[in-house]
């Protein structure tokens, strides 16, 4: 199984404790029993500039130190490393920088960042910075000169685009300039639940045209609105369906978004266990249900990294 967003490294930047074992909705242990064996670890600060750069870096570090400390632990850097991996029953963590304000509109930054082992970029956090326009921006003026430069240095370098938090302009624009497939790490249909961090079906159709994946996430605001029925996993699995009729499951993911928000369908990921028979109830057959959980994510992995 693969999920595509976790905010752990971000919460033990600020609280301490372990990537292998603690009481936070992620750690290895926990994933690893309920069948989780590659995870995407977002590296994330809504602080800029010089503070920013500091931010990221502890996290980096802290996620360094896990690896020194834990050899079952590896980082792709590269395809084949995956396959490797799961043949060594090791648990496989892709690092992934949310919110490319960091970067100083510097491709050098960037690559900086690949030396050390990130392989997916989200250009924005919901705000506008020096590359693109996120999703609270009325005024949407789309991605930045230097927000096109960056894309450019990905694609030469082999880098993931992950298109979650950006404006719909950009969004449109980003997959303009990006041939290859793209992600959407953690979102949710709008048609099921209208929040602006959702992908409306204009949206996941030019996603399906450009062979990209949406990872499902498991924020209640994105799962049901609040005059809707409560987000349980039933209304998370109404995601699930929806975006399976309207662009197919083969653009459908796992984008928890774990310790990246209080308030989760689910309590953790051990949860991750009960999933199938979710799936098999609503119609599921098991060839999807290994698509949405893995082989969508592996097939987008091996057509850049």
């Amino acid at each position: 199984m693969i999920d595509l967003h976790c905010d752990i490294l971000y919460r033990l930047a600020e609280d301490g404790g372990s990537l292998i074992n603690n009481k936070c909705q992620f750690d290895v242990g926990r994933a690893e029993k309920a069948g989780l064996n590659l995870q995407f670890l977002a590296l994330f600060t809504n602080a800029e500039a010089n503070m920013g750069n500091k931010v990221i870096d502890r996290q980096i570090g802290i996620f360094f130190q896990a690896l020194e400390d834990n050899p079952k632990l590896k980082l792709i850097r590269r395809y084949r490393d995956v396959s490797e991996n799961f043949q060594r029953n090791s648990f496989s963590c892709l690092l992934h920088l949310e919110n490319g304000a960091v970067l100083q509109e510097s491709t050098e930054r960037l690559q900086e960042l690949y030396n050390k082992g990130i392989r997916s970029l989200g250009l924005t956090w919901n705000y506008r910075n020096g590359l693109a326009d996120g999703v609270n921006e009325e005024d949407d003026q789309g991605i930045t000169k230097a927000g096109r430069n960056i894309i450019g240095a990905m694609l030469d370098m082999g880098m993931i685009l992950d298109l979650a938090h950006i404006s719909e302009r950009s969004f449109f624009q980003a997959l303009d300039l990006y041939p290859k497939p793209v992600l959407v790490t953690h979102a949710n249909a709008y048609g099921i639940c209208p929040h602006k961090r959702n992908l409306k079906d204009q949206q996941l159709k030019k996603l399906a045209e450009h062979e990209g994946a949406v990872g499902v996430t498991l924020v209640t605001d994105f799962v049901a609105a609040s005059d809707d029925k409560p987000a349980d996993t039933d209304k998370l699995m109404d995601h699930f369906v929806y975006i399976a009729d309207l662009i197919g499951p083969e653009h459908i993911a796992l984008g928890s978004d774990f310790d990246g928000a209080d308030d989760m369908v689910m309590a953790g990921v051990e949860q991750y266990a009960e999933w199938e028979p979710l799936f098999l109830r609503r119609g599921f057959s098991k060839r999807e249900i290994d698509m949405i959980m893995r082989n969508n994510a592996l097939r987008i992995l091996s057509a850049i990294i």
